[in-house]
């Protein structure tokens, strides 16, 4: 995760951006701007806070924005640091540590395979007991619809956990799956935050079959909850 500083220096350097698009334009138009330098740096440091990117407006509903996190209230940062003794994987360690027990994913068998704020990825391995009901002679086994929307429930909630504060908790209040096509051999679930509110949060979560396939999309919805 950036320092504190870069953000700052980022925003520094798409105010620059801007003002160099704008003198180039109205150069193009004749005029001279010159006189009005200081003016054009104001007018572009109030663009960047309002979200205004080079490429384009910033999206006020993307949790890694820093414009989603002042409206919003929240504040995305890295996961506490500890050492483990797990080399490279001191956020997903961070990220269980908060998570604290699991029992049912456990059961389940699913594991996290990485972590960043706003997007954890899982891991489900096949299992003759994950296998959807009434296969015939000649079927090919695909894992069950439920056991998939427990993987895509279990992803979002650990995506979620990544932008929550300090003292904050979460529960699902709905889940909506569609299964596209069926899921074979190991999947993998992609969970990312779509939208984190003061009391509610968006979660969509993709899962991949082992040969790469898309076999369901979902969207959690979760309540975020507060100690005391």
């Amino acid at each position: 995760m950036a320092s504190e500083a870069e953000p700052y220096s980022d925003a520094v350097s798409e105010a620059v951006a801007l003002c160099w698009r704008w003198f180039l334009r109205l150069a193009a138009k004749g005029k001279d701007v010159t006189g009005f330098i200081s003016t054009l740096a104001v007018y572009a440091a109030r663009a960047v806070r309002s979200g205004r990117r080079l490429a384009g407006q910033e999206r006020a509903n993307d949790v890694r924005s820093p414009r989603a996190q002042e409206r919003k209230g929240f504040l995305v940062q890295t996961l506490p640091a500890h050492d483990t003794g797990t080399e490279d994987n001191v956020a997903l360690d961070a990220l269980l540590e908060r998570i604290g027990p699991r029992p049912f994913v456990q059961h389940l068998g699913a594991e996290f395979v990485s972590v960043e704020p706003g997007l954890v990825r899982m891991r489900l391995p096949w299992r003759v007991e994950h296998c959807r009901s009434g296969l015939r002679p000649g079927d090919q086994p695909a894992l069950h619809g439920g056991a998939a929307a427990s993987l895509a429930d279990a992803a979002a909630s650990a995506a979620l956990v990544t932008v929550l504060r300090e003292g904050e908790g979460r529960t699902t209040i709905d889940l909506m799956i569609h299964y596209l096509a069926p899921l074979r051999g190991a999947v993998t679930a992609e969970a990312r935050v779509r939208r984190r509110g003061g009391r509610t949060a968006i979660i969509d979560v993709e899962l991949h079959g082992e040969d790469g396939e898309t076999g369901a999309i979902a969207r959690a919805t979760f309540a975020i909850l507060r100690s005391g």
